[in-house]
């Protein structure tokens, strides 16, 4: 989201932004990969989350997904 990153937002708007997107993120991620370790999925799956997770902020709300490894950002 180029929103969230626009000079016009306050710096503690832009970091609950920030933290909303990590948290998302991390909830997406059902596995434990490095130093991201979840109780509920103590192991690796790479399978389904050996790839780049990417949140986007549209329309005021959040999304994540994930991309494969080394593809090009399409923003």
């Amino acid at each position: 989201g180029v929103e969230a990153l626009s000079p016009r937002l306050d710096p503690e708007r832009r970091q609950i932004l920030l933290a909303r997107a990590m948290l998302f993120s991390a909830l997406a991620r059902e596995e434990s990969r490095g130093a991201h370790t979840r109780r509920d999925f103590p192991d690796r799956d790479d399978a389904r989350f050996q790839k780049s997770t990417v949140v986007r902020l549209e329309r005021g709300e959040l999304s994540v997904s994930f991309r494969p490894l080394g593809e090009e950002a399409s923003w």
